[in-house]
C-alpha cells in the first residue's frame, strides 16, 4: 500500500471548513492561490472543528508565498477576497477602537465621559503643536524625487474609490465597477450633512475640543494661507480669481447645508431667539415673523437679527470672524476669509448700521457668538434683562 501524501492539492465542489495558521473560514467554492497555482493542503480533525482542511502553501515553488511574507500578504495571496477583507476590517475596527483618540478606550481605563474628552483634547492638541517640518509628505512629486517609477508612482495612488484598485485585488472590471459603485452608495448614506464642516467654520474647531477662542484663532490662521494675494501670486490673476470664487462658493454652500447659515442668518443666533420667545410679545426675528428692515437715505436697507417692535429694543448677534470682534482682532486687521476688508472698516458700517435704528428711538444690544457660547444662560439672562420695559427696569 501507498503511503497518503501528507500535502494534497484539494479541488473543493462543497462547504469545507479552511484553517490557516489561527483563521477558520467555510466554503463551498473551489479557490486558488492569487499567483493562479493550486494550493497544498492537508486533512486534519479535532473535536472543535471536526474534519478540515489546513492551508499549507501554493503548489507552485516560485510563487513568491515560498518566501517571507508579511502575515497580511499571506493572507491577500491564500485567502478568497472576501474573507482577505474581513480580516482586514477586523483588525483596522480593533485598532480604532483602541487607538488613544478613542473615547470607549478611556472609558474602559475607567475614565468618565467628560475626564475621556478632555484627554483626547489634550493629546489632539499636543499632536497639532509637534514639529511636523521634517515629515514625509507623500506626493508624487516626492516619490519621484527618491526615485520610484512611474508605475510604482502609481500604484501608491490607487484608493478604493478607483476601479484599478479593485482590479489590482482580483476582481474582474466588471466587478471592480461594481465595487466603487457600491462604496459610493455606502459613503453617501453615511455622510452627517448637518456636522460636514469646513476648516474656515468655528463649528469645525469647536467640535475638535478646541475653546471658542482658540477656534476663532484657527479660522484666521487658515485665512492667512489662503487669501487672494496668495492665489494671484500662486496662481495667477485670472485662474487665482477664479479658485478664490470658487473656494468662496463652496464654503457659503457648506454654510447653507449644515444649518450653520440660512438665508443670511445663523442657526445658533436663532436658538438665543426662540429662548427669549414667548406668547405675549411682539418680537420679529428671522424663524419666526421675519427681519425688520430700515431704510438708510431711501437706498441702503438694513436688517436687523431681533426686534422688540413694542418697546422699541434690538438685538443683534455678532458673529466674531463676520463681524471682526476687536477681541480677537487687530484694528487694521484683515478679517473676512474672502475679501480684503479691514476689521475698521467693519466696525464703522456697523456703527452706522446701529445709529439708523438709534436715531429712529430703539435702543441695542450687541450679543457676541462666542459670548453666547461659553455662557448661554447668562446671555439669556442678559437679554431678558434689556427687553424689559424702562417702567419694569
Amino acid at each position: 500500500m501507498s503511503k497518503k501524501k501528507e500535502c494534497e492539492i484539494v479541488i473543493i465542489d462543497n462547504l469545507t471548513t479552511i484553517k490557516y495558521k489561527y483563521i477558520v473560514f467555510e466554503t463551498e467554492k473551489h479557490f486558488k492561490c492569487k499567483c493562479g497555482s493550486e494550493l497544498l493542503f492537508k486533512r486534519k480533525t479535532n473535536k472543535k472543528l471536526g474534519n478540515y482542511l489546513e492551508i499549507i502553501s501554493c503548489s507552485d515553488k516560485n510563487c513568491k508565498t515560498n518566501q517571507k511574507l508579511k502575515r497580511k500578504e499571506y493572507w491577500e495571496m491564500f485567502f478568497p477576497i472576501q474573507v482577505y477583507e474581513k480580516q482586514i476590517k477586523k483588525i483596522r475596527d480593533n485598532l480604532k477602537d483602541n487607538h488613544i483618540t478613542n473615547i470607549n478606550m478611556w472609558l474602559r481605563k475607567g475614565l468618565s465621559e467628560e475626564e475621556a474628552i478632555k484627554k483626547i483634547s489634550q493629546i489632539q492638541r499636543e499632536s497639532s503643536l509637534k514639529n511636523v517640518e521634517n515629515r514625509f509628505i507623500p506626493t508624487k512629486e516626492n516619490y519621484r524625487k527618491l526615485g520610484y517609477s512611474e508605475e510604482e508612482i502609481f500604484n501608491f495612488s490607487l484608493t478604493p474609490a478607483m476601479v484599478n484598485f479593485w482590479i489590482k485585488k482580483g476582481y474582474s472590471e466588471k466587478d471592480a465597477i461594481k465595487q466603487v459603485s457600491l462604496n459610493q452608495s455606502y459613503a453617501a448614506k453615511h455622510v452627517d450633512f448637518d456636522k460636514r464642516l469646513l476648516p474656515m467654520n468655528v463649528e469645525y474647531w469647536l467640535e475638535k475640543g478646541f475653546t471658542t477662542d482658540e477656534s476663532i484663532l484657527k479660522v484666521k490662521e487658515r485665512q492667512k494661507t489662503f487669501s487672494k494675494e496668495i492665489c494671484i501670486k500662486k496662481y495667477g490673476f485670472e485662474k487665482g480669481m477664479k479658485i478664490l470664487n470658487e473656494r468662496n462658493k463652496k464654503w457659503l454652500k457648506s454654510l447653507h447645508q449644515n444649518g450653520n447659515m440660512s438665508s443670511g442668518y445663523s442657526k445658533i443666533s436663532q436658538e438665543l431667539f426662540e429662548k427669549l420667545d414667548t406668547k405675549e410679545n411682539n418680537y420679529y426675528f428671522a424663524t419666526k415673523n421675519y427681519e425688520i428692515s430700515f431704510k438708510y437715505q431711501n437706498s441702503l436697507l438694513y436688517l436687523y437679527d431681533f426686534c422688540d417692535e413694542d418697546n422699541k429694543k434690538i438685538i443683534e448677534y455678532h458673529g466674531d470672524i463676520f463681524h471682526a470682534n476687536p477681541k480677537h482682532f487687530k484694528y487694521n486687521e484683515e478679517y473676512h476669509p474672502f475679501n480684503n476688508e479691514k476689521s475698521f472698516e467693519k466696525w464703522e458700517k456697523d456703527e452706522k448700521k446701529m445709529n439708523v435704528a438709534k436715531q429712529l428711538g430703539y435702543e441695542i444690544l450687541i450679543i457676541w457668538d462666542s459670548e453666547y457660547r461659553e455662557n448661554k444662560e447668562q446671555v439669556i439672562n442678559k437679554c431678558k434683562q434689556f427687553l424689559k420695559t424702562k417702567e419694569e427696569r
